[in-house]
């Protein structure tokens, strides 16, 4: 405290002692953002591996939904196929949307009800094909059988069927892509891909919060504790209202997400940095 006294008196103003707290609150932020992005994916991807089929023995998980299984060919994706559900014991995937792509745009869209693994390929029945071009529908045809040459066997959808928590930022996008031409709901796709940056950036907007109890002057109040533990979970309370309310039908997705994170900064611009007390100050409630 002595040295903060001495800075504080030398007409260091609070930017100046608060901009290393700052930086290294971001770099931390960052970082976050990288692992949350290259290690944690696949940490996730290996625990409910070696659950499921190390100590469960769950070697046949059951029905699979929302199916997504991507055709990459010189790195870059050529087919895209969504099905809603797989059922093993039938060997069947539903309500299948095909996307075809040509430098990253669909020129070709195939929707089936079905189809069914025969002779070692999956075959889609009673569906219509679209050829798309930049200004809509080009042509629509209807077939009677299709075959996915380049989608995976049965036994390998459950192993290779990824959870939201278990993808990286670039497979969530995709994911969301095939939701959509699907026209099924993204919307926890998309709260997924806000998350991974909301969260890490938590560091960061704990280091604004804290940067001003850092440099006031100290109490010998024991209240003062306590006031914080209570401001501290009204923030939390206030969190998670506009969070559940953008996974819902009544709130976009990123306007959920980003309430309920620009929420707690909120809060602690009621911590002010030039006088001796905290004001325990919620600016407004949901």
């Amino acid at each position: 405290a002595s040295e903060l006294i001495v800075m504080r008196t030398s007409g260091q103003s609070f930017f100046r002692l608060a901009l290393p707290v700052f930086l290294v609150a971001f770099l931390i932020s960052l970082c976050a953002v990288a692992f949350n992005e290259y290690v944690v994916p696949w940490t996730n991807r290996e625990y409910d591996y070696v659950v499921n089929t190390e100590i469960k023995k769950n070697l046949n998980p059951g029905v699979t939904d929302h199916v997504v299984i991507r055709d990459v060919q010189n790195g870059k994706i050529a087919h895209l196929l969504y099905a809603r559900r797989y059922n093993p014991n039938t060997k069947e995937l539903e309500n299948i949307t095909v996307q075809e792509f040509e430098d990253e745009k669909v020129i070709h869209v195939e929707n089936a009800p079905k189809a069914v693994w025969q002779d070692g390929v999956w075959r889609m029945t009673d569906g219509i094909i679209y050829d798309l071009t930049g200004e809509g529908v080009e042509r629509m045809m209807h077939f009677e059988s299709q075959e996915i040459p380049y989608a995976m066997s049965p036994s390998e959808i459950p192993r290779e069927s990824k959870k939201l928590d278990e993808m990286t930022i670039r497979e969530l996008l995709v994911t969301q892509k095939a939701y959509t031409a699907a026209h099924a709901d993204a919307t926890g796709v998309i709260m997924e891909v806000y998350r991974r940056f909301s969260l890490p950036m938590a560091s960061f907007v704990f280091a604004l919060v804290g940067a001003p109890l850092g440099v006031q002057k100290q109490r010998s109040s024991s209240s003062i504790g306590f006031g914080l533990c209570g401001h501290y979970f009204r923030i939390l309370r206030h969190h998670d209202i506009p969070r559940s309310s953008g996974q819902g039908p009544h709130a976009p997705a990123l306007l959920g997400r980003l309430a309920a994170e620009l929420h707690r900064p909120r809060h602690g611009l009621s911590l002010d940095p030039q006088s001796g007390s905290v004001v325990f100050e919620v600016t407004s409630d949901w």
